[in-house]
């Protein structure tokens, strides 16, 4: 097996799991955005507080996916190519 392949399957499979989780997190986020927004003001306040964790949470794939990106680049020998890599 090529030692390229393991590292980019690995990438491969943290990108579909973030999306699913981003996916999951904000149908059930926006469900319950909407059922709380028409409540009264306790609430639309914890409509408010929900909706900023949601947007922490909207990052987080995000955040999986850059990480994944530099370990496979660093075991790919590109280390110049990366965050880490270009101090």
């Amino acid at each position: 097996m090529s030692p390229w392949i393991r590292p980019t399957l690995l990438t491969f499979e943290l990108m579909t799991f973030a999306v699913i989780l981003a996916g999951t997190l904000g149908t059930l986020g926006a469900w319950a955005a909407f059922i709380l927004s028409r409540g009264n003001k306790i609430h639309q306040r914890l409509n408010q507080v929900f909706l900023a964790i949601q947007l922490m949470i909207a990052a987080s794939p995000m955040i999986l996916h850059a990480v994944s990106w530099e370990s496979t680049a660093g075991q790919w020998g590109l280390p110049r190519s990366t965050q880490t890599g270009a101090r």
